[in-house]
């Protein structure tokens, strides 16, 4: 459902710590280990545990639920309370 309600792809990592990982990604980058974050990245990366792609199908229902959903939000804004 993620995936078609924001027409990405999501990526479900293999690892059980995902923030500490981040945190070694960007300290290594900060002491110069790796020259900027994404080098980091593209060398402490594991591969995906699982990817999943949008629908397109899905993701255009998706937009059009929002779409009314917005229009709904601003009139009851406008609307006296």
């Amino acid at each position: 459902i993620y995936a078609d309600v924001t027409g990405k792809e999501i990526e479900v990592t293999r690892r059980t710590q995902a923030a500490a990982a981040g945190s070694a990604i960007l300290a290594a980058s900060a002491a110069g280990i790796y020259p900027d974050a994404v080098t980091a990245v593209k060398a402490l990366s594991v591969p995906a545990a699982a990817v999943y792609k949008p629908d397109p199908k899905n993701t255009t229902a998706y937009e059009s639920l929002y779409q009314r959903y917005c229009t709904l939000s601003e009139q009851f804004a406008k609307a006296p309370h």
